[in-house]
């Protein structure tokens, strides 16, 4: 509910409370942890493992290279034979590695896991993986070298080549990534000359086994197969172009996944039958292409395997002093080397089975995010710095927030989109957990005030980033103090001067990025951070394709009843399900995302803090722009009529907290906003317009905080729209023209009524003129019930006092007698503000139907409980209080209409001890008395009726002398 009475049925005023404030549900979801931290925790723990792995083959490799140094080429380097090269070889390798630590760029680029080359997956024609044109390049280029390290006699003849060709293969992916190869095939459709790059290789490679005198036969086995599917695929190509771009006709999907199935096919089967295995390890090899980190650990596993397996290691080299030492140093050294190279490897297939499914579980618990992919990957990568930097034993603490935190800070526009879309993911549950990210977030000034700036970006590109970074300020403001960040009202201001144009190119870069996403169904955006990260995702990516089409044949299959085809089609299902990622689709574009929307949220949670509430006092023009959403007519441009509608509702709900402002804060606020030219005329509109009840109930707050003012009180009852709603949502007379009609209205309602007629007898006046129903027996009737007693009583009690005359004209002296019976009923069980509103509600009686109000009491059943109340309750007001300043008053009041009235009950006064509670009233004055109605610890309207003294002073005269006229102290009362 907008706007809700406190439990107390005892309390006047009407809060208004934001929608999100679950109450005591926040505390026992603060029990629950929030959906992402399991995910983050074993992302954490992954992260450590890789991060030990790769700091122990680091750890391996610096005493390998200073093994080698010092002790077998520092000490035998004239006995070492063959070693001598291979030691060489590997402290080369080391030393590259060991002094590019200080290039950040060549570390990441060779020898961090995470840092390899980022790769895509290509859309080619037909759907054919990228990868492939890859392999059949890198097919040829192997097999040319091959050939001419062997026709030169580099190469040993087969089979005596088996372990170099491994070394082979490691330097030429390694050469591969280097010359950034995979960019120029992943361009190949954009560029004929590209496109011919794959039969170019394969003509050279024919080229190249001619020149060296291969066998024909062996030239044929191994170049026509890549010939072919060249061929294949130049077909192909071509075959789709013409039917889609050119015919502009749909080929069959059967047709189409045949075509992308055979090349991929042919390509696997050709390649094992020219090279045997080795092909096999090409095809293979090919997904390390873009990342160097495996080659060089299978370079370091290949030189120390074929010494440490070589007869010759077993040896000790010819020397002349035959040091028996030499060999246990090698194979130390080796198997070091050796060591280094399988912790790589297995950081690096450990990275490539795991972290998919773990950052995709992650990404997908920040649900609100849905390209939280790549801010995984950032945070991913963060979190590898950190373990790397300070160690995996190090007790750092690894969460998103505090990555979000710091990312806020970059220079790196990708890190700050990162950061937005993280802490809006993990604020966006409303949550009691939250607060703990909340308070951590609002902790760090810097923070805050890079978020509140994000606000003033209007550059279309940085529309995005300004969003989220509207929607997390949405989430903090209600705990932020904005005083120490200076300009941030104007910049939360701007957001309402964001016009149609914001909106466009918000939903521009929307169906850009839904575009890009519809692309995305073959040519996933996943990024690849690491080497073994990038082999094992471009891995899932390029069989992904071939799983689809494999399951749909086997689906087909088994339509057909067999068993095993059905088996397979699960179990493709199941892989392909487990391997597939979803869309990274950005939500669409949302009437309740508009920034001036957003803007007006931020305003409204930041009246929590009266210093807040200044600062936008003090901002010049704003008052003005919010009262200018107040309106279903506004010309806005390009906005829809339902966003014209949350416009509506967001204004009014920030203008009723603000009029809803405490102390001398409050007062300038309401004054300013009743100063606003267009505010009523807007009001009437919304109030006239019955097709929202939240609109209208909020209306009814701002007119009732609002008319506490004199001046403006009269001003809203010349509108003669406001008092006849008021009047028909209060006593019920709305529900049947409103579907939106509930008790919160017909309370608000109530609330603005009895402002309005305070101290105003012309509002009094128009009141009774509207009601052309039995008014007084209605509100009898509601003063019956708890949750409208006080509205009722209060708005009666008005009545009785500023329009008296009229009252007794109407005659409706049976109407009150009834109704005095009942307040005198409901006088005895009420406390607090409802029992201030009974008792002076009974005194204004008094002064319409003397003579009749003396009757009443005459046959009172209890007039001593009655009396008893009065002086129990007086005694217990020693101190007057903010919520019911009138309580005493109305209570010395009361006791003067009644011994006026009847002049015996002046004795029960005296057995109840009222001439002492009389004494201590008048000896305890208090400013609070001066007023009748209190905003906080501030009075708002003062009081007019005598002053407390004389009021006590008659009242202690009467009680006793015991001798009166009945209605000879009317006078006293009304003066």
């Amino acid at each position: 509910m907008l706007a809700t009475a406190a439990a107390d049925t005892n309390n006047r005023s009407i809060s208004v409370t934001p929608d999100e404030q679950g109450g005591a549900a926040g505390s026992t979801a603060a029990a629950k942890a929030a959906p992402w931290e399991g995910p983050q925790r074993r992302l954490n723990h992954f992260v450590r493992t890789v991060a030990f792995l790769e700091r122990a083959g680091n750890g391996l490799g610096t005493l390998a290279f200073t093994w080698a140094t010092v002790v077998i080429l520092g000490g035998f380097s004239t006995n070492l034979g063959p070693d001598f090269w291979y030691a060489t070889a590997i402290v080369f390798l080391e030393a590259f590695r060991v002094f590019s630590r200080e290039s950040r760029s060549d570390d990441e680029l060779l020898f961090k896991t995470t840092g390899g080359i980022r790769l895509k997956r290509v859309k080619l024609i037909g759907n054919v993986p990228y990868y492939l044109n890859v392999g059949i390049v890198m097919v040829c280029l192997y097999g040319t070298i091959e050939f001419l390290l062997i026709h030169y006699k580099y190469l040993p003849h087969p089979p005596h080549r088996m372990p170099y060709h491994f070394i082979l293969l490691a330097v030429l992916l390694a050469l591969g990534s280097m010359v950034q190869l995979p960019t120029i095939v992943k361009h190949m459709k954009g560029h004929p000359l590209l496109q011919s790059s794959p039969l170019v290789a394969v003509l050279a490679f024919g080229g190249v086994l001619l020149w060296t005198n291969a066998p024909a036969r062996f030239a044929a086995l191994v170049v026509a197969p890549l010939f072919v599917g060249c061929l294949q695929y130049s077909l192909i190509a071509a075959c789709l172009h013409r039917t889609n771009i050119l015919l502009h006709l749909p080929l069959p999907i059967w047709l189409q996944k045949l075509g992308t199935l055979i090349f991929p096919v042919w390509i696997a089967i050709s390649v094992p039958i020219a090279f045997g295995p080795m092909g096999i390890l090409i095809l293979l090899g090919t997904l390390l292409v873009g990342n160097i980190q495996i080659p060089m650990a299978l370079a370091r596993i290949g030189l120390s395997s074929m010494r440490l397996s070589s007869k010759e290691s077993h040896k000790i080299p010819n020397s002349d002093n035959n040091n028996e030492h030499l060999a246990p140093a090698l194979k130390i050294f080796y198997s070091m080397v050796l060591g280094q190279g399988t912790l790589y490897i297995l950081a690096c297939i450990c990275e490539s089975v795991l972290f998919h499914f773990l950052r995709g579980s992650l990404a997908l618990a920040l649900s609100d995010v849905k390209e939280g992919f790549e801010s995984v990957d950032l945070y991913y990568e963060h979190a590898y710095d950190k373990c790397m930097a300070d160690g995996v034993l190090a007790q750092e603490d690894l969460n998103l927030v505090r990555f979000a935190v710091d990312s806020l800070s970059s220079n790196s526009r990708t890190k700050k989109l990162a950061a937005v879309q993280i802490l809006h993911s993990l604020l966006l549950p409303r949550e009691a957990s939250n607060k703990l990210h909340v308070a951590e977030i609002t902790t760090s000034t810097k923070a805050v005030a890079t978020l509140i700036s994000m606000l003033s970006w209007t550059r279309p590109q940085d529309q995005d980033i300004r969003f989220f970074a509207a929607k997390i300020v949405t989430e903090l403001a209600g705990d932020l103090l904005i005083v120490g960040i200076p300009g941030t009202i104007q910049i939360v201001s701007s957001l309402l001067d964001s016009d149609a144009k914001n909106s466009l190119a918000m939903q521009s870069i929307s169906a850009q990025r839904g575009d890009t996403n519809e692309q995305s169904k073959d040519n996933w955006k996943l990024t690849s951070h690491g080497s073994a990260a990038g082999v094992g995702i471009k891995g899932v990516e390029a069989g992904y394709q071939t799983l689809t089409i494999l399951q749909d044949y086997s689906a087909h299959a088994a339509a057909n009843n067999s068993k095993w085809c059905y088996k397979i089609c699960k179990f493709l299902r199941s892989v392909k399900d487990m391997v597939s990622v979803p869309k990274e689709v950005k939500e669409p574009w949302k009437d309740e995302d508009s920034f001036p929307i957003q803007g007006m949220l931020i305003l409204e949670k930041l009246t929590h803090n009266p210093d807040n509430c200044a600062e936008i006092n003090r901002a010049a023009g704003l008052i003005r722009k919010i009262i200018g959403f107040m309106s279903y007519t506004t010309d806005t441009t390009n906005v829809t009529e339902e966003r014209k509608k949350l416009y509506v509702t967001s204004a009014l709900k920030l203008i009723a907290k603000l009029v809803s402002a405490n102390g001398e804060i409050g007062l300038a606020l309401r004054q300013k906003i009743s100063e606003q030219p267009f505010l009523l005329s807007n009001l009437a509109e919304i109030l006239e317009d019955s097709r929202n009840g939240i609109d209208q109930q909020l209306t009814m707050v701002i007119l009732s905080k609002l008319a506490l003012d004199d001046e403006t009180s009269h001003e809203i009852g010349r509108f003669q729209l406001f008092i006849p709603k008021l009047m028909q949502a209060f006593l019920g007379r709305y529900e049947s023209i409103n579907k939106y009609y509930n008790s919160s209205l017909q309370m608000v309602a109530g609330e603005a009524l009895s402002n309005l007629s305070m101290e105003n007898s012309a509002n009094c006046l128009s009141i009774l003129d509207e009601t052309r129903y039995d008014l007084i027996d209605n509100l009898k009737d509601m003063i019956q019930n708890d949750e409208y007693a006080y509205f009722a009583a209060t708005l009666l009690q008005n009545l009785c006092a500023h329009s008296r005359d009229k009252l007794q004209h109407l005659g409706s002296s049976e109407c009150f007698s009834s109704a005095l019976q009942v307040v005198l009923l409901k006088m005895m069980v009420a406390e607090g503000k409802q029992l201030e509103s009974l008792i002076g509600l009974v005194s204004q009686i008094y002064t319409v139907i003397p003579e009749h109000f003396a009757h009443k009491l005459e046959s009172h059943e209890n007039a001593r409980g009655l009396v008893e109340k009065l002086v129990g309750t007086l005694n217990c007001n020693k101190k007057p209080s903010h919520e019911y300043p009138r309580m005493r008053r109305v209570i010395v009041e009361m006791a003067i209409s009644i011994v006026d009235s009847c002049p015996h009950y002046a004795t029960i006064f005296r057995e109840q001890g009222m001439m002492e509670a009389l004494t201590m009233v008048e000896s305890t004055p208090s400013k609070v008395e001066k007023y009748m109605v209190f905003f906080g610890d501030i009075g708002v309207v003062p009081e007019r009726g005598l002053p407390l003294r004389d009021l006590v002073a008659k009242a202690k005269g009467l009680t006793e002398s015991s001798t009166s006229t009945p209605g000879a102290q009317l006078v006293i009362l009304h003066d």
